[in-house]
């Protein structure tokens, strides 16, 4: 019997190529798209999937909202992020809130289907780099600082502080994220209080700071 599988993602394109390559396994039907939350919500309810391929940038809300309401749903689906995101940033957040696997895209058109049929089994897929990191990260516990913001963040203002890290103003994050500028200015608002920084400079220098210190982290592993 053929196992169904959703995709969720924003580009159409994206969509397309991994419903072609999905469909290729007669093991597997994509019976269901959706570009967002909440329409990726209510296309589950109406197919009732065996296995979700999400991504984190989602047309409103975030791959990993969506992920925790699913999860809150059904207990059995399987569910795997299929992200361009740092993998040490979201990946051990995605598992936190339900995942069942995480793989980077640039890696999914050789290993994806690999992937499905592991969660499928009712194990967890981790790519090698990304299990690595989690297991480094894990090793380093007793020494990270307590303030980190992996920890500290929700998951929206997690991709903020990131997108804060490399340089972009609050304009251009509204229109990555597809929100308003005036939700990402709130959305600092949060990080600063949550970071206990007092202005707009110093949550600048400690989100580039940031981001450099994990890409170095990554260069060394």
């Amino acid at each position: 019997m053929q196992k169904k599988v959703m995709i969720v993602d924003d580009h159409p394109v994206c969509r397309a190529g991994m419903k072609a390559l999905l469909n290729s396994d007669e093991r597997l039907q994509v019976v269901g798209e959706a570009s967002g939350y909440r329409d990726g919500r209510e296309v589950f309810q109406r197919t009732n999937p065996d296995i979700m391929i999400i991504d984190l940038s989602l047309a409103d809300g975030s791959g990993l909202q969506l992920i925790k309401a699913i999860r809150a749903e059904d207990k059995q689906v399987r569910m795997l992020v299929a992200s361009m995101h740092d993998d040490h940033l979201f990946a051990e957040r995605a598992l936190r809130q339900g995942a069942n696997g995480y793989i980077n895209k640039a890696q999914a058109a050789d290993n994806i289907l690999e992937a499905i049929q592991t969660l499928l089994k009712g194990n967890v897929y981790l790519c090698p780099d990304v299990a690595n990191q989690i297991l480094q990260r894990q090793l380093q516990g007793n020494t990270k600082d307590a303030c980190d913001p992996v920890d500290l963040l929700s998951a929206r203002e997690l991709e903020v502080f990131t997108r804060i890290g490399q340089g972009l103003s609050s304009k251009k994050i509204a229109n990555q994220l597809n929100v308003s500028q005036k939700t990402v200015d709130s959305h600092r608002e949060h990080i600063k209080r949550k970071l206990v920084i007092d202005d707009s400079s110093e949550l600048i220098q400690l989100a580039v700071a940031w981001k450099l210190t994990s890409m170095i982290e990554d260069v060394a592993e």
